[in-house]
C-alpha cells in the first residue's frame, strides 16, 4: 500500500479530514509506513548456476565473504544453487523461482567461475539500477571482455560504463526490471512447457507452474544474441538503461587464472571534464573504447 498510494494522495486526503481523527491517524500511519519502506534495505537473493554440479574454490571463497557481508547487514534473502544442461534455461529456470516464491527486492546472479571483492556487490547497489553487471574477462588470451558496447558515446559514472548488453555471469536484476519485461513482452511466459520439462519435478517442488523466458536467445535483423544479450535487449525494450561496473578486478577461473579491470583499458580515453568532445566508433566491448563521456 505504501507504494500505491502517492504523496499528492496524501495531501488531498488531508485536505478532506475536516478533522476527523480517524482519518488523521490513518494517514499519520501510511506516512509512517511510506518512510519505512523508503529506508529499508535491498535484500538479495543469490543466485549460483553450477554447470555439472561443480564450483570453484575461489568462486566459494567469494561466496562465503559475500554471505557474511550480507547476512550481517541483515541484506541476505536467500542462497540457491541449480545445474542443468543448458545455461539459458538455467537462467530463466532462476529467475522465475525468485521472481515467484522469492520476496527480495534483488536477485543476484554468480557463475561458479568467478572471483571478485565484496566491495563490487556493494558499489551495485549504491549506484541502483534495475539491470546491473559486471564487464568480466574471458578466458581468453589477450584478455577480452563478456559484453556489448553502447553505439556512440557511452557514459561513465562512479566507474559505472553505459553498456548494451553485459554477460550474466555477474548480473543484479531488480523486481521492477522483470515487471516491466513482461509488461512488454507477454509472449515470454511460458505455461505449457513445465508440465512435460526436464526440470517438471524441480519446478513443481517450487510451485512454480510459469517459466519467465526472458533469457531465451534472440535473433534480431539476422544477428543471434547469446541468452544473456538477450535478456539485456528485453530489458532495453522495456526503458532500461544497462550498466556495467569497470572498477573492480574481476577473476574468471580456468586453467589460467583471467584476472583483470577493464577500468585500467579505457581510463586514459575517458574524457575529462573541458576536453573537446570526440565520438566514438561503435565497437563489440572487447575492443578498445575510444571514448567515453563522463556524466
Amino acid at each position: 500500500m505504501t507504494n500505491i498510494i502517492s504523496s499528492d494522495i496524501i495531501e488531498r486526503l488531508k485536505q478532506a479530514t475536516n478533522g476527523n481523527p480517524v482519518i488523521g491517524d490513518a494517514i499519520a500511519e501510511i506516512e509512517r509506513l511510506r518512510k519505512i519502506a523508503a529506508h529499508a534495505k535491498p535484500k538479495l537473493f543469490i543466485c549460483l548456476p553450477a554447470y555439472g554440479q561443480q564450483v570453484t574454490a575461489q568462486t566459494c571463497s567469494t561466496l562465503v565473504n559475500l554471505v557474511k557481508f550480507l547476512t550481517e547487514q541483515q541484506m541476505l534473502g536467500g542462497f540457491g544453487t541449480l545445474s542443468f544442461p543448458s545455461i539459458t534455461e538455467l537462467r530463466n529456470l532462476f529467475l522465475s523461482i525468485w521472481y515467484y516464491k522469492v520476496g527480495t527486492s534483488h536477485m543476484l546472479m554468480i557463475d561458479n567461475d568467478m572471483q571478485f571483492d565484496v566491495q563490487l556487490i556493494v558499489d551495485m547497489l549504491a549506484f541502483d539500477k534495475p539491470v546491473l553487471g559486471a564487464l568480466c574477462p574471458q578466458r581468453k588470451l589477450p584478455i577480452e571482455y563478456a559484453g556489448r558496447a553502447k553505439p556512440g558515446e557511452c557514459r561513465v559514472v562512479n566507474n559505472f560504463l553505459e553498456v548494451d548488453g553485459v554477460g550474466g555471469a555477474i548480473m543484479m536484476i531488480k523486481r521492477e526490471a522483470v515487471d516491466a519485461i513482461i509488461a512488454k513482452y507477454p509472449d515470454i511466459l511460458d505455461t505449457k512447457s513445465p508440465k512435460n520439462h526436464a526440470a517438471k519435478q524441480l519446478m513443481e517442488e517450487q510451485g512454480i507452474t510459469t517459466l519467465i523466458r526472458a533469457f531465451d536467445e534472440m535473433k534480431i535483423d539476422g544477428e543471434h544474441f547469446s541468452e544473456d544479450l538477450s535478456f539485456c535487449k528485453r530489458a532495453q525494450g522495456a526503458g532500461f538503461d544497462i550498466w556495467a561496473n569497470i572498477g573492480h578486478e574481476i577473476t574468471h577461473v580456468g586453467p589460467h587464472e583471467f584476472k583483470a579491470r577493464y577500468l585500467d583499458q579505457i581510463k586514459d580515453q575517458i574524457k575529462q571534464p573541458g576536453q573537446p568532445q570526440q565520438l566514438p566508433a561503435p565497437a563489440p566491448i572487447s575492443a578498445e573504447v575510444q571514448q567515453f563521456l563522463e556524466a
